[in-house]
Formats: C-alpha cells, sequence, structure tokens
C-alpha cells in the first residue's frame, strides 16, 4: 500500500494482492473532506456493519473492501497489526478509512500537516 499527499488529495494506492481482496484499486480523497486523520489501536476503531459491499473479511487476519451502507459505509484495508490508521470523511464515499500500515503515527502526522488550517 502506498499513500501519497498532495494540497488536493491524499491518495491510497493499494497492491495488486490487497486490490484483489478489497475489489478497488486506489482512493482519492479530496481534502477537504477530511474532518480527522489519527493513529490508533485496532481494537478501538468501532467496525459498524458487517455487510461488505464489496469485501473479503478473514475473521482474525484480515478485512479489505467497503463495509457497511449509505452515511456508515466504510473502507477497509485492514490486517493483523496492533494500529492503524484511521481518516474520517463525513460527507463523502466513505464516512471512514481504516488502514494497517508500518507506521500509522508518522502517517497521520503528514497528512494533518497537509490538510489547509
Amino acid at each position: 500500500m502506498r499513500i501519497e499527499t498532495d494540497l488536493s488529495t491524499v491518495t491510497v494506492t493499494l497492491s495488486p494482492i490487497e486490490t484483489m481482496l478489497a475489489f478497488k484499486h486506489s482512493l482519492k480523497i479530496p481534502v477537504e473532506r477530511i474532518a480527522s486523520v489519527y493513529a490508533a489501536n485496532r481494537s478501538d476503531v468501532p467496525f459498524g456493519s458487517l455487510v461488505r459491499n464489496p469485501g473479503t473479511h478473514v475473521p482474525g487476519l484480515l478485512r479489505y473492501g467497503s463495509y457497511g451502507l449509505a452515511e456508515n459505509r466504510q473502507f477497509r484495508a485492514t490486517v493483523r497489526r496492533a494500529r492503524v490508521l484511521v481518516i474520517e470523511t463525513p460527507g463523502w464515499d466513505y464516512s471512514k478509512i481504516v488502514l494497517s500500515i508500518a507506521d500509522p503515527d508518522q502517517v497521520a502526522g503528514a497528512i494533518s500537516a497537509a490538510l489547509p488550517k
């Protein structure tokens, strides 16, 4: 997974294997839609709906794809890492994006710095 930030968008690009699991190759999130971005313990991020639309879930191992409906829809690309990156985007395609990455604290800081003040 690769995350890039510029003045107008945060782009999340999934690897080929992640793309097959999530049924999606990338997300282009407009920075004006990002309400908050932070790192959290995976167990502290509520999952919400179990409705996959589409997605892949292997209990205890991974969750990739779109989950939930309407304003509660989330995108997840998570594995068994203790901490995850959370991007809250109310009013956008997904209300929350949850990603397993190597250093979520550092990436959260970099994205926060790129957000309009």
